[in-house]
């Protein structure tokens, strides 16, 4: 875009790809970071797209840790601990005499790793290394033939800074496997988004023995979690979401066990009544999509191919026992379609829907490749 990106601009331009690619009717959701200019543009599209419109998990994410990152205590700590890393990665005699270390102690022969402002995982990395090597380090910064003693006072990180350092990294640990899960190519859909942060949410939660500093950080991203995903049922007509139905259509969390029992009903409501929505388009249409294709062996044995009502299919999956977390959930429904034809068509529909925006990204990312400094004597036509 040329333009601005405006709210506007961008609303716009996105008409015109609908348009152009003929997807009237046919976009369920867009996925969109938590910035304005973009919640807008969606917005703006309510004639065209169905309301469901989700943020980015992982930006949703990154931006509940962050805000607890940016407590005064913690975000010293981290700033602490980064001139520690950048103390062994900017002196030369500081660096070989880590690696020493390392292999005398019998620990990797590796860098530390320097935290990054734009990305909250990079802080969990610098202070996981600062552990993994803390015996190399300390043994480093004790040796005044290295470091001078008051270089080594800057330093230092105490006892109770290790110990905090030790429990953030604990509980930064499972955000960052989250966030992994959230940005996959591959098995990252917006069905396991609610399921993902309910399990963050009880890892959060408050422990009598940990350390106030860490427990507050825990209580920050928790209320953030919560905030930015609306995990709080709010028992309004409307207030059944995308990533519900789409958890509902996931065999792998069918049984809304993260859920509270009204929002539990409420979602089997609505997708029931989205079965009913597509059974009467369907009856307006002349098509019906219950019965299965007749085989070859149905015309042998002179058997008639079963019909399946929605109350049949709905009641049939209800009773299906949840697969494994760790299981195919799009080979199952291939699996089941004709089973659960009327239900495969939603879970189509809301399971397509990516969990984030990390994969578009990493797209514009290789595209940008294709221009550099190695490849500037690409001919335009090449190039387009």
């Amino acid at each position: 875009m040329q333009e601005r990106h405006t709210g506007e601009n961008i609303m716009q331009r996105m008409q015109e790809v609908i348009a152009v690619w003929k997807l009237d009717g046919k976009v369920t959701a867009v996925v969109t970071d938590n910035a304005s200019n973009g919640i807008k543009a969606v917005n703006a599209l309510r004639d065209i797209l169905e309301p469901n419109d989700v943020t980015c998990s992982a930006h949703s994410l990154h931006l509940s840790i962050k805000k607890a990152l940016s407590d005064k205590e913690i975000d010293g700590l981290c700033q602490k601990s980064g001139k520690l890393v950048a103390h062994f990665r900017h002196s030369t005699i500081a660096s070989d005499q880590l690696t020493r270390r390392q292999e005398l102690l019998g620990l990797p022969t590796e860098r530390l790793t320097q935290s990054c402002p734009t990305r909250w995982s990079s802080t969990y990395l610098m202070l996981a290394k600062l552990i993994k090597h803390r015996p190399a380090i300390q043994s480093v910064l004790a040796d005044r033939a290295i470091v001078t003693a008051n270089s080594a006072q800057n330093l230092e990180i105490s006892q109770q800074e290790w110990n905090v350092i030790t429990e953030l990294c604990e509980v930064l640990e499972p955000l960052q496997l989250a966030t992994n899960i959230l940005c996959s190519d591959t098995v990252s859909s917006v069905s396991m988004v609610r399921p993902v942060m309910k399990a963050l949410i009880k890892k959060l939660e408050p422990q009598t023995s940990g350390d106030h500093l860490v427990e507050n950080f825990k209580e920050i991203i928790r209320l953030e979690i919560s905030r930015r995903f609306s995990l709080d049922w709010d028992a309004q007509p409307t207030s059944v979401s995308a990533r519900q139905r789409a958890s509902f259509l996931d065999p792998r969390y069918k049984s809304l066990q993260y859920e509270v029992p009204g929002a539990r009903e409420a979602i089997r409501a609505n997708v029931r009544e989205m079965l009913d929505d597509l059974a009467t388009s369907d009856d307006q249409s002349g098509t019906d999509t219950t019965q299965t294709e007749a085989t070859a062996l149905d015309i042998l044995f002179d058997a008639q191919p079963r019909v399946c009502g929605l109350s049949t299919q709905f009641e049939a999956y209800l009773s299906e026992p949840e697969i494994g977390h760790n299981s195919d959930a799009l080979k199952w429904w291939k699996d089941h379609e004709s089973k659960f034809p009327r239900l495969a068509e939603l879970a189509k529909k809301y399971m397509c829907i990516p969990a984030s925006s990390a994969s578009s990204e990493r797209v514009f990312s290789s595209a940008g490749n294709i221009i550099t400094a190695k490849r500037s004597s690409l001919l335009p036509e090449n190039v387009s």
